[in-house]
């Protein structure tokens, strides 16, 4: 049961910090601009998207400890243990943080 627990915290973990980064960034934009993208069918998150990919790939095969698989940090230092949920929210917030924030061309 808990091996089921923490394979499911390898994706929460990724999408909570593009989530809580989204909440962050939305409290500093202008009223209107969640208020028209809630309306647009074309718009799309890839930046979000993204993140959360990234921080899932970039995660579960380095840092995870399961009785099947063990990346590449506990297998070195078993005192780590499974942290993949929380380098993975670190990781997704940070990079969506920096999508987000970058400059859209097109």
């Amino acid at each position: 049961y808990e091996a089921f627990l923490l394979v499911i915290a390898y994706w929460i973990g990724p999408w909570l910090g593009v989530v809580l980064v989204e909440r962050w960034l939305r409290t500093r934009t202008p009223d209107d601009q969640p208020a028209r993208r809630l309306g647009d069918r074309a718009f799309t998150n890839w930046p979000g998207i993204t993140a959360l990919l990234v921080g899932v790939a970039v995660s579960v095969p380095l840092f995870s400890n399961q009785e099947k698989y063990v990346g590449w940090v506990p297998k070195h230092w078993a005192s780590f243990g499974d942290i993949t949920c929380l380098v993975g929210f670190a990781l997704s917030a940070a990079l969506y943080a920096l999508l987000r924030r970058a400059p859209r061309t097109g």
